[in-house]
């Protein structure tokens, strides 16, 4: 609902739009580049009060993205035996111009739906600030009410029991605890009023917030999908990349496997050699192996997510 976004804290809030665009082409593939790669998916904590910066580093980080996966997968042509490798082991290039014009026209969108973000996100602050004080108030609000429940108590312990004490003193004593009655009135009384003062103010600017959330959402939530969308393109050429260079591997393994069979059918110690070598070499692109196959899996649940993310996005359309 219009409400839940409100009522989190300030961690919850939406970012900004052209952050948001940042942080999720920062974020591309991360399952692998994350946790097979072991480098960052999450924009440095240097940047988080600057969103141009943050976008250039999502920007980048998306065009580079065939680079990055070539410079940390495994690189096993030293110790491939040449099958006449389709295409020589090349990759098609990405549309450069294309994948920028995408990002360009989604970061002016972005910066289009800026405003009504902005108006949301002022509402939401001072709703959660209001929220705050309003709690603090009350909790004061609940020390003086015990306090002046401890203090009715005590003035009936003094009226009612008959106490060995002086009159005069008995006087006194009921006199002090008579003014501190007082005191605890005039202060739940106070913190009442400042209490529905605060609460009216959160009340107004959650109104505030949700009124501007209904201006607010579509755009920021066409921006999100697109965004995706560049993502999961991405993600899916990254897939078909890692994806070939497993049936690279898989294909030099059966040709190593066949070469050993072969070799150990001569029964001759002069290729005794040659035969540890090749187990040398096949040992090396098997471990290599294990690494791009797991790669290639962190593909798949990326891709995943991503369509998942984008099935969610509420935009006007699907409104």
């Amino acid at each position: 609902g219009g409400d839940a976004g409100v009522l989190a804290g300030e961690g919850d809030l939406p970012p900004a739009p052209t952050r948001l665009v940042g942080e999720i082409l920062f974020g591309t593939l991360r399952d692998v580049v994350s946790d097979v790669f072991g480098l960052p998916t999450k924009v440095s904590e240097a940047l988080k009060d600057d969103d141009r910066a943050i976008v250039e580093e999502g920007r980048e980080r998306l065009m580079s993205m065939g680079e990055l996966i070539n410079a940390n997968l495994p690189d096993l042509t030293a110790v491939e035996d040449d099958t006449g490798r389709a295409g020589g082991g090349r990759e098609p290039t990405v549309d450069r111009t294309g994948v920028k014009a995408q990002v360009d026209s989604v970061i002016v969108a972005a910066k289009a739906a800026e405003s009504t973000w902005r108006r949301f996100n002022d509402a939401s602050l001072r709703a959660l600030a209001a929220a705050r004080k309003a709690k603090g108030i009350n909790d004061r609000m609940e020390t003086a009410r015990a306090e002046l429940a401890g203090a009715k108590l005590a003035r009936d312990a003094v009226t009612q029991h008959s106490m060995d004490v002086d009159p005069a003193v008995r006087a006194a004593m009921r006199a002090t605890i008579e003014e501190k009655i007082a005191k605890a009135n005039a202060e739940v009384a106070s913190f009442a009023d400042e209490h529905a003062n605060f609460f009216e103010a959160e009340a107004e600017a959650r109104a505030a917030a949700n009124a501007s959330a209904r201006a607010f959402r579509p755009p920021y939530e066409e921006v999100r999908k697109r965004t995706l969308r560049i993502r999961l393109h991405a993600e899916e050429r990254a897939e078909r990349q890692i994806g070939r260079a497993l049936s690279r591997a898989d294909r030099d393994l059966q040709h190593k496997d066949q070469k050993l069979k072969e070799l150990g059918f001569a029964k001759d110690p002069v290729v005794k050699p040659e035969i540890e070598e090749n187990e040398r070499k096949r040992e090396i692109v098997r471990e290599g192996r294990k690494k791009i196959k797991a790669a290639h899996e962190g593909c798949k649940t990326a891709i995943e997510w991503c369509k998942r993310e984008i099935a969610t996005c509420q935009t006007a359309l699907d409104v």
